[in-house]
């Protein structure tokens, strides 16, 4: 075969194949395909994707217990009722069933325990129920007053005390509450995932605290310390921007007034990711 009619061949083979390519996929389709993936999902919706079950405070733990003064408890018989009471000092004061609900927050959110041979008594049930002549074995709290019913007429008076529910969070009904006791240190994990974008996330956080501010509380994260500043009426708050990058973080934090974390909070320009949640008025 002569060289020009194997170049004309190699030319004919060469404009087939080219032609076969072209209309397989074109240069203008691919980039479309991914559009397409985009527009997707931000038809979803403006919020940034993550999955909640990343984001999470773990593994509490304390420096110590918060000192508890003694009560004296008595089991003289008022009434025909097995309700009794106990006066409590200021501090147990603004704790109790009563001074939480004038403060527009959860009355199950109260700490306050009566501890029968170390075992709790039903805490914050309705006052209403103390008025029958059994024995219920539970308590609820009126300013400085604590009215309890043991779980019977046996029970002696020295098998009382009054105790604080250091469980962090304490789970309720209405949700849980995490009170943070003055001068306890506490430290915890928090699990970060991360939030479906690349800028930086801010960590927000907000205590609600009582009585005058005896000193601004201190949080450190991963070793570094930031401090709380006043941001209202009895709330210190700090924002800290954050990598946006998924781990376990240390925290440490030690309040100088009885406090509560009020907001806990993970945000992007698009999404806030709420690990305490503020409370809602009650």
């Amino acid at each position: 075969m002569s060289l020009g009619i194997r170049t004309m061949l190699l030319k004919a083979v060469l404009i087939s194949f080219l032609g076969m390519t072209i209309q397989g996929c074109s240069s203008e389709e691919a980039p479309q395909g991914k559009k397409s993936k985009v527009s997707t999902e931000k038809s979803k919706g403006p919020q940034d994707a993550y999955q909640p079950n990343k984001f999470k405070l773990v593994k509490w733990t304390t420096d110590r217990s918060p000192g508890v003064p003694k009560v004296d408890f008595s089991l003289e018989p008022k009434s025909d009722t097995c309700t009794y009471t106990a006066k409590v000092n200021k501090f147990f004061k603004q704790l109790s069933n009563t001074a939480l609900k004038r403060s527009t927050l959860s009355p199950q959110w109260s700490p306050i325990r009566i501890l029968e041979n170390d075992q709790p008594l039903q805490p914050n049930v309705a006052k209403e129920k103390f008025s029958g002549p059994d024995c219920i074995g539970a308590s609820y709290s009126v300013g400085d007053t604590v009215f309890y019913s043991p779980t019977s007429e046996a029970v002696k008076a020295d098998s009382l005390k009054l105790a604080l529910d250091t469980s962090i969070p304490i789970e309720t009904e209405d949700g849980p509450v995490y009170w943070l006791y003055g001068g306890v240190g506490y430290g915890f994990r928090l699990l970060k995932g991360k939030i479906g974008t690349d800028e930086n996330v801010t960590l927000k956080m907000s205590v609600a605290y009582s009585g005058k501010l005896t000193r601004k509380p201190r949080i450190f994260i991963q070793k570094k310390g930031y401090t709380f500043e006043e941001s209202g009426p009895g709330m210190l708050t700090l924002e800290i921007p954050l990598a946006n990058v998924g781990g376990k973080f240390p925290v440490r934090i030690r309040t100088f007034n009885l406090s509560r974390i009020n907001e806990l909070s993970i945000s992007s320009k698009n999404t806030t990711v709420y690990l305490v949640e503020p409370p809602k008025s009650k």
